[in-house]
């Protein structure tokens, strides 16, 4: 990642997206995830939710497992 800052984000369709943050410390490196679906509200802002109804269901999963497998990727490389 060129931006440490910056997470990965992946984007798995119905606005439901994975921001995947790395994290250095003194044991080094870690990866956390947050999967949130967007939305836009009344006044046309972007807004984050984490309540999902059904049919985000599978987009959900997919984004969890997608992220799971840039992690490891991650881990990986780190070798």
């Amino acid at each position: 990642m060129a931006n440490s800052n910056a997470p990965y984000i992946i984007n798995v369709g119905r606005g439901i997206r994975a921001k995947i943050w790395t994290n250095n410390g003194s044991k080094g490196l870690w990866y956390n995830a947050t999967i949130a679906r967007t939305y836009r509200d009344k006044d046309g802002e972007l807004q984050d939710s984490d309540s999902y109804s059904r049919d985000d269901l599978l987009h959900l999963a997919r984004a969890a497992g997608k992220a799971f497998d840039y992690v490891n990727q991650q881990l990986h490389q780190e070798d």
